[in-house]
Order: structure tokens, then sequence, then C-alpha cells
């Protein structure tokens, strides 16, 4: 990724399940501003997307 990229685009510099799942509901509904529930087996993590990034991640045990 080049300097400029990761500047427009600091979200994609990591892995993260949860990160991943918002990217990912955004991709698959389009929408860019909406709140998302990943449950897993033992965790649910919510997040906030605001034009199609995460805004913040906050995990339920």
């Amino acid at each position: 990724m080049s300097a400029d990229f990761v500047r427009a685009y600091p979200a994609l510099t990591f892995a993260s399940g949860p990160t991943n799942s918002l990217r990912g509901a955004y991709k698959l509904t389009g929408l860019k501003d909406a709140v998302v529930v990943d449950i897993g087996g033992t965790t649910s993590d919510i997040g906030v997307l605001q034009n199609g990034f995460p805004a913040g991640i906050q995990c339920h045990h």
C-alpha cells in the first residue's frame, strides 16, 4: 500500500474480525451508515459504519 492509500483508508491496514465484518456488511448491503452486529460463538461485536468504514467497535462477552 502506498502512504497516500494508507492515509485515505487506515482501517485497511489491520485485520480484525469485527472490522472485517463491518466492511463486509457495507460491501454486501451498500449501506454507508449503519449499526452492525457480528454474532459469534461466544461473543457479539457491535460496530458503527460511517461512510462505509468502521467508526468504532465495542466487544460484549
